[in-house]
């Protein structure tokens, strides 16, 4: 189970790496809509950015980027809880 742990958590950062990127494109096709007047371009980039930003808070709320270490307690996703 530690693979799977260390697995998730590099999958983690790999898609807020993604979401960067993500939020930089918008924010370039939203400065490049506003200059050539077209307003629709404006509002879908501006959709996507706050999206982005939305999801990159929730994932760093519910992740809290715990290490390995962490994860190894009972009831965690390296052992299993037995009665």
């Amino acid at each position: 189970m530690k693979k799977l742990s260390s697995l998730s958590v590099k999958m983690t950062k790999v898609s807020m790496i993604l979401l960067v990127f993500v939020i930089f494109i918008a924010i370039a096709g939203l400065t490049e809509s506003m200059v050539n007047g077209q307003w629709l371009g404006v509002i879908v980039s501006a959709l996507v950015l706050y999206g982005s930003i939305t999801l990159i808070v929730k994932i760093v709320k519910t992740k809290n980027f715990k290490t390995i270490e962490d994860l190894e307690g009972p009831g965690s996703l390296g052992e299993e809880i037995t009665d």
